[in-house]
């Protein structure tokens, strides 16, 4: 039954699948007004479960990445284990360009240290340090398809010297081979351009989709 019959804006999880965009608006306002005071409420966040569904909703979301290299193999890539609970099976146990998805009240400044916590976990004190060797390279865009969206990220590249070697943590590995099975499949896509022909400094450009 849609909204503005004598039930009101009631509606079963049945009925809200066959009623139109404009019969739901006034449960999409009620939704949008829970998310934001529960963004205010969480830093930014929202709940888990919430995740893909207000992803798809959203169209786009915007990622910071760092790609990581050694001064000493300039044709490998530094790349991380994920790990953890994975929302999407296909990223398990893969490896992958570090990156913080941006959240709403985080500056970029606030997305871009959580991407450097990736790299060198609670070490404070390397932050500014390697903060000032970043360098941007390019924003890329991608769609998603598991998650129903495109992907908005600026990238950037740091090199980091011996002691920023050792101070890496989690699981890393350097990787050459960029057809790797074992590196996220949409980036494998980034990397695939940052040394491809095509490259060019501060470019913005679409790449190819993936599964993951």
């Amino acid at each position: 039954m849609p909204a503005g019959t004598e039930r009101g804006n009631t509606l079963t999880l049945d009925e809200m699948r066959e009623a139109s965009l404009e019969q739901l608006a006034p449960f999409f306002e009620v939704l949008a007004t829970r998310i934001s005071e529960y963004r205010v409420a969480h830093n930014g966040y929202v709940p888990r479960s919430l995740f893909l569904p207000w992803l798809e909703i959203a169209g786009v979301y915007y990622c910071c990445d760092i790609i990581v290299r050694s001064p000493e193999e300039p044709g490998t890539f530094l790349l991380k284990k994920r790990g953890g609970a994975e929302i999407n099976p296909a990223m398990e146990g893969k490896f992958q360009v570090v990156g913080s998805i941006g959240v709403y009240s985080q500056s970029a400044e606030q997305v871009l240290t959580r991407s450097l916590k990736e790299i060198f976990g609670q070490r404070d004190d390397l932050f500014q340090r390697y903060w000032d060797r970043l360098e941007f390279l390019f924003t890329e865009i991608h769609p998603e398809s598991w998650r129903k969206c495109y992907c908005l990220t600026p990238v950037f590249g740091l090199e980091l010297d011996s002691e920023g070697m050792a101070s890496l943590d989690g699981i890393w590995q350097g990787f050459s081979d960029l057809d790797d099975s074992r590196i996220v499949a949409h980036q494998r896509e980034t990397l695939k351009y940052l040394v491809s022909p095509e490259y060019r400094k501060g470019s913005f450009i679409t790449l190819p989709g993936t599964p993951d």
